[in-house]
């Protein structure tokens, strides 16, 4: 009786299985629940158990619940605040629109956005056409051949493909160019005399006959041959000079290997120099001069170079490479004319005139053609013929040799 009234009085929410028993087994109860107060006590327990439990599961979801409210009420607060700042905004007149920061800082952004926007543009647009003339270009650089590189596709990909242009515009700008850069002040007023050196000798024969005071002021010269250099026509004292921008050279290790090299073209203008130019067969003392990068030689005026001139310059970039023949020649120039290889425009600007300098030469050629003495022997330490002269290794080798001959004419004296 005790039990059947407590189980009237639970709570209809919680829910105590009863114990049915399996099939062909009696359902007899433990032994320790015959006892009435020990049965009694089991189920208080069994009731406990079960009420803990739904009160964890209602906890749970009240707790899920406060949270979701939590998110919605700072979603309304939010989206509150956003209404209220779009209705000020509003409500704003111009005059308050103009004054009010945030007003200013829409504006700014809106303006910057609108200038990326059309800087983007632009900037498509370019590349655009940069990558339509580099597939035109691609299309006409299909000259490779593994006897001038060991790396054709090298040659094809590292110099820039130049676009084609007006030759005589470019021409044009250039010497404009130079026809604007002063003049020094001590150029001479009369025409300056040629230094005639017969042939077979060389004008690097010539200076290197030079002793004395202008041995030392020649230790930087630069000799500019008559097709690849081009004067001003307004100032005659100023011009450019063409310099591959490329050069072949072969592995010193493996004679059949070579290689594409870029220029130390920045070598070449970095400081002033004493220069002598060829104009029909006969050189000249141009004076000291400063040199600067012009824009590079386009395809159109590579096509409208003499043949002396392209040929001087693809000699210039095979100097390097042993064993030329005519087929790398050949290679070359067509790389030229693809705009695969690339030619410097290097602009000279006269900074000055050495007048005891050139009076010296005129001297000492004056005293060559007397003598018939237009190269030093090899034994004095000047190299070979058309070589180019270097003041401080022929200067320390005369020094040595000097010391030597007094050294032994000392230890003779002593014997004696």
């Amino acid at each position: 009786m005790m039990i059947a009234e407590n189980r009237s009085n639970r709570s209809p929410l919680l829910f105590v299985p009863s114990q049915v028993a399996a099939p062909g087994v009696e359902n007899r109860k433990p032994t320790f629940l015959q006892n009435p107060e020990t049965n009694h006590l089991a189920v208080v327990i069994t009731d406990a158990l079960i009420a803990r439990d739904v009160a964890v599961q209602h906890l749970q979801s009240a707790c899920a619940s406060l949270r979701d409210k939590e998110e919605t009420i700072a979603r309304i607060e939010r989206e509150k605040k956003e209404l209220k700042l779009l209705n000020d905004m509003g409500n704003l007149s111009v005059g308050e629109t103009k004054d009010n920061p945030l007003m200013k800082e829409r504006s700014e952004l809106l303006d910057k956005i609108e200038q990326l926007e059309r800087s983007n543009a632009n900037l498509t647009q370019e590349l655009r056409n940069v990558n339509e003339m580099q597939n035109n270009e691609l299309k006409m650089n299909s000259i490779t051949s593994p006897l001038l590189s060991p790396n054709p596709a090298t040659i094809m990909l590292t110099p820039q493909m130049t676009m084609v242009d007006d030759h005589e515009e470019r021409l044009n700008t250039r010497y404009t160019i130079l026809s604007q850069l002063p003049l020094p002040s001590d150029m001479p007023s009369e025409i300056l005399l040629p230094i005639v050196v017969p042939p077979p000798f060389t004008v690097h024969d010539f200076i290197g006959t030079i002793t004395g005071p202008m041995k030392i002021q020649l230790a930087n010269y630069r000799v500019f041959q008559e097709y690849t250099t081009s004067w001003c026509p307004e100032r005659e004292e100023h011009g450019y000079y063409l310099s591959p921008v490329f050069k072949c050279m072969t592995n010193p290790r493996t004679p059949t290997a070579h290689r594409w090299v870029v220029a130390d073209i920045a070598a070449q203008i970095a400081h002033p120099m004493e220069c002598f130019y060829n104009k029909e067969g006969k050189w000249y003392y141009a004076g000291i001069y400063k040199a600067f990068r012009l824009d590079d030689l386009s395809i159109s005026e590579w096509d409208k170079l003499s043949p002396e001139a392209s040929q001087s310059v693809i000699k210039d970039t095979l100097t390097h490479r042993k064993n030329t023949s005519p087929q790398n020649v050949y290679e070359a120039s067509q790389l030229y004319a693809a705009g695969a290889l690339k030619v410097a425009c290097i602009g000279l600007q006269c900074i000055g005139f050495n007048n005891s300098l050139y009076k010296g030469l005129l001297e000492q050629a004056e005293t060559c053609k007397k003598g018939g003495r237009w190269r030093l022997p090899p034994t004095a330490g000047l190299g070979t013929a058309g070589g180019i002269w270097n003041t401080t290794a022929n200067t320390t080798a005369k020094t040595v040799l000097g010391a030597a001959t007094e050294l032994a004419k000392g230890l003779v004296v002593k014997n004696m």
